[in-house]
């Protein structure tokens, strides 16, 4: 079996995934990321994502923001508490910003964060999944199933960035879940004509 030796491996190369990834490469670390899945040139995953203004800031100062055809400016949000009176409305200009966020296609989220993953050269391992990990002090040793061969990689950081698949190779257990009762409805809507 092969070792090699990062600083930060991250599980997952989805949105989270391909952000940490960029910020440890941004500061100086040496990072892997690992996807089960095969790497894609089309993404046909249909859902939107809604985007704070931190986080477009994050994705900027990252040169993985979007065009402005591929995101849509969130100017205000009504927020309102399902069967109580009152409703309050929070615009962009109450807090002196041009937007709130933005809501953007994980179609083309995606797409471009792995773009500039390949432009930064941080290692990205498609059909990769980790078998194992053991923890030792300063580092932990993870076992990888890269389409059936086997290898081991050590990092002294694990970021685990995929949707919880990765918590019981780590024998980490997940408590439980909590319901808060809160909804949210994000989506792009687009017309056939202009008004």
């Amino acid at each position: 079996m092969s070792k090699t030796q990062y600083d930060v491996l991250i599980i997952g190369a989805g949105p989270v995934g391909c952000v940490a990834a960029l910020a440890m490469k941004q500061i100086g670390l040496s990072t892997a990321v690992l996807e089960v899945q095969p790497q894609q040139s089309k993404i046909s995953d249909g859902r939107t994502l809604a985007l704070s203004w931190n986080s477009y800031l994050i994705l900027d100062e990252l040169n993985a923001w979007l065009t402005d055809e591929e995101r849509f400016p969130i100017r205000s949000i009504q927020i309102s508490d399902r069967g109580h009176f009152g409703q309050s409305v929070v615009s962009g200009q109450d807090v002196q910003l041009s937007e709130l966020g933005y809501v953007v296609r994980f179609k083309d989220l995606l797409p471009r964060l792995r773009e500039v993953l390949s432009q930064q050269k941080v290692k990205t391992l498609f059909q990769t999944s980790a078998t194992s990990i053991q923890k030792y002090k300063d580092y932990s040793e993870i076992t990888l199933d890269m389409n059936g061969v086997i290898s081991t990689v050590t990092a002294r950081l694990i970021v685990m960035a995929d949707g919880g698949q990765s918590l019981n190779i780590a024998g980490l257990k997940h408590k439980k879940a909590i319901d808060h009762g809160h909804d949210a409805i994000v989506g792009i809507i687009t017309s056939d004509s202009t008004p």
